[in-house]
């Protein structure tokens, strides 16, 4: 982070449009379905999780997101690994949130 970019996130800061725990380096939040769970499970740097918590998680990485874009900041990168079941056999789709 040049001395520039370190001032404008202060200011953010103390205008409250950024939180001090949104600066940092960018990071890849990689969320992996465990196969055949009922309910779905997700293993992720968060632990393993269901559905609803993972959601919840990625919610508040897409407000920490909005914060840092608007301030011209790096954003993190979100990974959803799940798997799909047809006619016996099993697809990997891939979802990546900017």
């Amino acid at each position: 982070m040049t001395r520039e970019q370190k001032v404008k996130s202060l200011q953010a800061i103390q205008e409250r449009r950024l939180l001090p725990d949104d600066l940092g380096k960018a990071k890849i939040y990689l969320f992996k379905e465990v196969r055949e769970t009922d309910p779905k499970l997700y293993d992720s740097d968060f632990g393993m999780i269901d559905f609803q918590k993972m959601e919840t998680i990625i919610h508040d990485i897409e407000l920490k997101n909005t914060r840092r874009a608007l301030c011209g900041l790096p954003t993190d990168q979100i990974i959803v690994l799940n798997y799909t079941k047809f006619e016996g056999k099993t697809n990997l789709t891939l979802n990546i949130q900017q």
